[in-house]
């Protein structure tokens, strides 16, 4: 799943300063957002060497849908977490934006990424300088249609994570209206964060509704070694009724910082992406 949360942090989701609710689209049909992304992710499987950056930069309109994602996110830098659902509209139309050459540098080496004719930036893959986690990078655009800007994160700490699940475990069972704890070998550099997601139960009698997304994001100190989800947390978790609609945990630990460079919401952040695992309901 952390792939799923690198691609939605990269390419269309809203900025956490530009949070879309539904008595804003209440007022109006549609809604427009310009927003950001410079991400540079690290795996567990790769040695500790950052295998990628994506950046991406755009314009956004968003509809109204009746298929949402209801999310339930704990504050930053809380030892716990929240039940405040979120209503996230639905991307109908995307377009591109240059901010000139983006480069990320930590004093001695650096990666830059051009634009394209499109507008759009190749992903970078595996020709990342090999950044020490605690390092901290500073983010810089030479400006273009955004103005240029700087910014900087912090090289987050492996995930470390000890359990519930160990090395190859690719499910855990767990009984609804109990909490999910997650523990790890040592505390780091960046949030310990985890990720809970259920997609929509599909259905084919009309009079049955679809069972809607569940996307839960709990947000931990990167100084915690055990991290507790609580059921009040979990309680939208339904019992899977195919392979599609099955509940999946991904972990990663992430530091970010998000600017503003004109009318756009920049957020720049460096993932290190731990383990992922099935959470069989029972």
């Amino acid at each position: 799943m952390t792939a799923r949360a690198a691609a939605f942090a990269a390419f269309g989701a809203l900025s956490c300063s530009q949070v879309v609710t539904e008595s804003d689209l209440a007022a109006t049909e549609s809604l427009t957002t310009r927003t950001g992304t410079v991400g540079l992710f690290y795996f567990d499987d790769s040695a500790h060497l950052p295998n990628a950056m994506i950046t991406s930069f755009r314009e956004t309109t968003w509809r109204w849908s009746a298929h949402l994602d209801r999310r339930v996110e704990g504050p930053a830098r809380s030892p716990y977490c929240t039940d405040a659902g979120r209503l996230a509209p639905i991307p109908t139309m995307n377009r591109y934006v240059s901010a000139g050459d983006v480069t990320v540098s930590d004093g001695r080496s650096d990666i830059t990424q051009p634009p394209g004719d499109n507008r759009q930036y190749d992903r970078s893959r595996g020709t990342v300088p090999a950044w020490r986690e605690g390092a901290r990078l500073t983010v810089t655009s030479a400006g273009g249609e955004i103005p240029s800007f700087m910014t900087s994160v912090v090289v987050p700490s492996r995930p470390a994570v000890t359990s519930p699940v160990g090395p190859g475990e690719r499910g855990l069972s767990w009984t609804r209206a109990q909490p999910l704890t997650i523990r790890r070998l040592q505390g780091g550099y960046g949030d310990f964060v985890v990720y809970v997601f259920q997609n929509e139960t599909p259905s084919r009698d009309p009079a049955v509704p679809v069972a809607p997304r569940v996307h839960i994001v709990c947000t931990f100190p990167g100084s915690v070694t055990e991290a507790t989800l609580p059921a009040a947390a979990l309680r939208d978790l339904r019992l899977p009724t195919t392979f599609q609609d099955r509940v999946q945990v991904s972990i990663e630990t992430r530091d970010s910082t998000t600017i503003s460079a004109g009318d756009y919401q920049i957020e720049a952040a460096a993932t290190y992406s731990g383990p992922s695992f099935d959470l069989l309901v029972e």
